[in-house]
């Protein structure tokens, strides 16, 4: 991969403009997207033309990697939005090229940025991908062994979703969702 910029603005199709703008870069064995919002379908289609060959040219290498989405002016995206990112995570959790780490850095002054952090959240759990925010720990497929489970019960574990469970212990392997 001899280019290493790369912009969803570079992917449009069709006669309806895509709202938002996605600037991937890659680093090493870090993807950098700067996420400019709010995002329609349109800009999910173009994103998803323009992370897919990056994902499997990371993941190609055999070697760990980490997508990471710096999210800038609005953090706000349609319902169907939602859902294509959601079966996004699960196909490529599935093929294999999903990142060992996906990390949102939505600041406070971000528009939405309260709104979309437990909506970005549910799209990793939907697609059994464990994410957390500071301080959280979010998994959806429970603990994996007795220690984890003791340690979160001693740090007052307490369910949120049926599919979900948070605690304020950092003791399981999880991937941030972090505000900046």
């Amino acid at each position: 991969m001899t280019q290493s910029k790369f912009s969803t603005d570079d992917r449009q199709r069709g006669s309806f403009h895509a709202h938002g703008l996605v600037e991937s870069e890659v680093d090493g064995r870090l993807l950098r997207n700067v996420a400019y919002g709010p995002f329609n379908e349109e800009l999910f289609e173009a994103y998803a033309a323009v992370h897919v060959p990056l994902a499997n040219a990371m993941a190609a290498v055999g070697e760990p990697w980490v997508d990471l989405y710096l999210i800038r002016d609005n953090a706000l995206a349609t319902a169907q939005t939602m859902v294509d990112y959601t079966n996004y995570l699960i196909e490529t959790k599935a093929a294999g090229r999903a990142a060992i780490a996906t990390a949102f850095v939505l600041s406070n002054e971000v528009e939405g940025a309260d709104i979309m952090r437990p909506l970005y959240l549910q799209c990793f759990a939907e697609a059994g991908l464990a994410a957390r925010l500071p301080g959280e720990c979010v998994r959806p497929l429970g603990h994996r062994s007795t220690s984890q489970r003791r340690a979160h019960s001693r740090a007052g574990c307490k369910p949120m979703a049926p599919r979900q469970r948070s605690c304020s212990s950092d003791s399981t392997r999880s991937t941030p969702v972090a505000r900046a």
